[in-house]
């Protein structure tokens, strides 16, 4: 996740591009100013998105494909801690036994599949963005803690991570990587939060799962700056399936290349196609990673890209290609994630988010008044769109729930 433009923003521009934006009536604009004015129909007028009802328990769900969850009594034992060269711990990544069973049920055989083509013609968003604090220095790496019903993310340049509160619609300071910055973060499969170092070079995961721990001292070096004879310089995205593995990139240090966390702690590089590897997440169904960058690295001429690559049995990842792309940038698509139909949301690489669908067709550009460079899915049914963008954060509603909420989506079809 680039960092390097913010010192060429100022509060100034952007406020005026928000001024602007509400003065104009821009009718391709999906920002919301005045929150007031969110919905239309019988939804409750507040600052910010209204927590969504819960939908019925026997609810199916579908993605392009979709995880089923079987829960397994987890053992106490773990693998051995292992110490690299510079006395940093490095921890498996993993118990020895699986936390669930995951087992994949073809979308054909769900019950809202006949509804899909009329959803994918569908607006992506059901309610606009909404500014809702511009006072941060730079902000990255939302995420979504389902045990606290809050997002998560980090102001860079402050070194301080933040917590916001859907239900009562306020900003809290979260746990802390002690004042390290902080890119990309995300959950693991455990619950556990997950942190890239940035400029100190590694990944840090919390010691336990986030519900009411203190904000300090709670975070463990998961892989180490030196990790298998590598030198990471700026750990910039991560990404981890419910295999364990972490994906990552290290655009400062090895910008050809994206990483593999495996679960027995050594660290495998596998080639980016580019020379700028950035933003990382998973499809649905995991078998597929993707990874935002730009073609020809800082060459001219030059197109943002995203480039995926299948996913092996064992966690490595096969050649990949060229997913999609846009010419006649000077930079490259930042932080990305996917929703339950496997359509992807890649921020950058101007002022707007892109949304692809499984083939790589360009679905629709919501535009913001900052460039964004990370956005997460959270929230009860999984449709709140909270997105980090410059100083300011904005959250908005779409009409499919995230990745990680399959088990929402024929209710939010119907």
């Amino acid at each position: 996740m680039t960092m390097k433009f913010l010192s060429s923003m100022g509060n100034t521009g952007f406020f005026l591009v928000c001024a602007m934006a509400v003065a104009c009536g821009d009718s391709n604009s999906n920002i919301a100013v005045n929150p007031k004015t969110l919905f239309q129909k019988d939804e409750p007028q507040s600052q910010g998105l209204e927590t969504e009802k819960q939908q019925p328990k026997n609810e199916t769900s579908r993605s392009s494909a979709v995880v089923i969850k079987q829960q397994q009594t987890m053992g106490e034992k773990t693998n051995p801690v292992n110490m690299d060269d510079l006395g940093m711990p490095q921890l498996p990544i993993m118990p020895e036994k699986p936390v669930q069973n995951t087992a994949i049920i073809p979308i054909e055989n769900l019950p809202c599949a006949g509804m899909i083509p009329k959803v994918n013609m569908a607006p992506v968003l059901k309610s606009p963005f909404v500014q809702l604090k511009s006072d941060f220095q730079f902000t990255e790496g939302p995420t979504w803690i389902k045990t606290l019903n809050q997002f998560y993310f980090s102001d860079n340049n402050t070194g301080t991570q933040y917590l916001y509160s859907i239900d009562k619609k306020n900003f809290t300071t979260g746990p802390t990587f002690d004042k390290n910055t902080i890119n990309g973060n995300t959950i693991d499969y455990m619950g556990r939060l997950l942190g890239v170092g940035g400029t100190e070079g590694t990944i840090r995961r919390s010691k336990k799962t986030i519900d009411s721990l203190p904000t300090k001292d709670i975070f463990e070096v998961l892989v180490a700056k030196n990790a298998s004879g590598f030198m990471f310089k700026g750990t910039n995205d991560l990404a981890v399936s419910e295999k364990g593995v972490v994906y990552f990139t290290d655009p400062d240090g090895y910008g050809d290349k994206v990483f593999a966390a495996f679960a027995d702690g050594k660290v495998k590089a596998f080639d980016a196609l580019t020379k700028m590897a950035n933003g990382v997440t998973l499809s649905p169904d995991q078998k597929n990673l993707y990874v935002g960058s730009v073609i020809n690295g800082n060459k001219s001429p030059n197109a943002a890209a995203i480039f995926k690559f299948d996913i092996l049995a064992d966690g490595s990842l096969s050649a990949g290609q060229i997913f999609a792309s846009q010419p006649g940038t000077n930079c490259c698509f930042d932080g990305m994630r996917t929703d339950a139909l496997g359509r992807l949301f890649a921020t950058g690489p101007g002022k707007e988010i892109s949304v692809f669908d499984t083939t790589g067709k360009l679905v629709e550009k919501l535009n913001l008044p900052a460039q964004p460079t990370n956005i997460a899915f959270g929230g009860v049914n999984g449709t709140d769109v909270f997105v980090t963008a410059g100083n300011a954060v904005f959250l908005a509603r779409s009409a499919i729930p995230g990745a990680q909420f399959t088990d929402k989506l024929c209710a939010a079809m119907q």
